[in-house]
């Protein structure tokens, strides 16, 4: 039980690498949706 303990400093911190990638990939698609939004409120100005 106790070895247990010593491997799970090896996981990364937060996420792992597959589920940080899948965030900053959201992020990016949603401020690009916002970037195309406010371009076509200029648009309409």
């Amino acid at each position: 039980m106790q070895a247990n303990k010593y491997s799970l400093p090896k996981q990364e911190p937060f996420l792992g690498k597959e589920e940080s990638e899948a965030v900053w990939s959201g992020l990016v698609t949603n401020l690009h949706l916002l970037w195309w939004k406010v371009r076509r409120l200029e648009a309409r100005i």
